[in-house]
C-alpha cells in the first residue's frame, strides 16, 4: 500500500505479488491505482474540475486542462513507484468524479493493452482524437454511470465519453449502454421523483454513496 499527496491531488496504490508456481511464473497479480474523487470544501477540486479549456496530451490528442495539471502534481513519483515494483501484474486504474478523469489521464500514461480501467460517475475527459485513439489502443474500458448523474455529461463541447457505458436506472439494474430513449424516459422518472421528495435528482446520483449501494447488489 502506498498513498501520494500533492496539491489537492491523492492517489492510493495497492498490489499484490504476482503467484509462482514452479518454474512457471503466472502473472495474477494486480497492482490497483485509485484517485480520490472531488470534495466540494476543496477549493482546489473545484478549480480542477472548472478548468476545462483543452490542452494536448502528447500521443493522444487534446484533453482538460483542469485534469492534466492535477495528474501532473503526483504523476512523476507516481510512475517511478509503480515502474520499480512493476513485473508482470496487470494495472488497474479508478476512480469517482474528478478521480474517474485523473484514471483515465493515468492511464494513457501508463497502460497497456491489459490495462484495466473502471471509473464512476466520470466527466468526459478529452476530444474525439482521445476517445478514438482511447478506444483502440485501451480497450478495456468500464464507465459506469448512476442514473441521472450530472458530472457525467459534462463537459459537452468538444469532448467525448471513453469507454463502454454500464448504467443503473432508477431502480438499479444495469444496463449496457442503453439507447438514448431509454436514458431520456430515465430522467424524466428521476427528475419528478427528485421534484416530489425535495432533491435534485442528478446530484444526488452522483454522490458516491449511491454508487457504492448500487453496485452491492452485484458483488459477489
Amino acid at each position: 500500500f502506498k498513498f501520494f499527496s500533492s496539491g489537492s491531488t491523492q492517489c492510493y496504490v495497492l498490489q499484490s505479488s504476482p503467484n509462482y508456481t514452479g518454474n512457471n511464473l503466472v502473472p495474477m497479480g494486480e497492482i490497483i491505482i485509485c484517485f480520490r474523487g472531488t470534495e466540494v470544501t476543496q477549493f482546489a477540486d473545484i478549480k480542477a474540475d472548472l478548468e476545462f479549456l483543452k490542452v494536448y496530451e502528447s500521443g493522444w490528442g487534446m484533453v482538460h486542462e483542469g485534469f492534466q495539471e492535477s495528474l501532473n502534481l503526483v504523476f512523476d513519483e507516481l510512475m517511478a513507484y509503480v515502474s520499480s515494483n512493476l513485473t508482470t501484474q496487470r494495472l488497474i486504474f479508478t476512480g469517482h468524479s474528478l478521480g474517474a478523469g485523473l484514471a483515465t489521464l493515468c492511464m494513457a500514461r501508463m497502460g497497456d493493452v491489459e490495462s484495466e480501467l473502471y471509473t464512476f460517475g466520470s466527466p468526459r475527459v478529452g476530444d474525439k482524437g482521445f476517445s478514438e485513439a482511447f478506444r483502440h489502443q485501451l480497450p478495456n474500458c468500464y464507465r459506469f454511470r448512476n442514473h441521472n448523474d450530472l458530472v457525467t455529461r459534462i463537459p459537452k463541447i468538444g469532448y467525448h465519453h471513453i469507454g463502454t457505458m454500464y448504467y443503473f436506472d432508477e431502480v438499479g439494474e444495469l444496463k449496457v449502454d442503453p439507447p438514448w430513449w431509454y436514458r431520456f424516459k430515465e430522467f424524466c422518472y428521476g427528475m419528478l421523483s427528485g421534484f416530489i421528495s425535495f432533491e435534485v435528482d442528478s446530484l444526488r446520483d452522483h454522490s458516491v454513496s449511491r454508487y457504492t449501494h448500487r453496485l452491492s447488489k452485484y458483488n459477489r
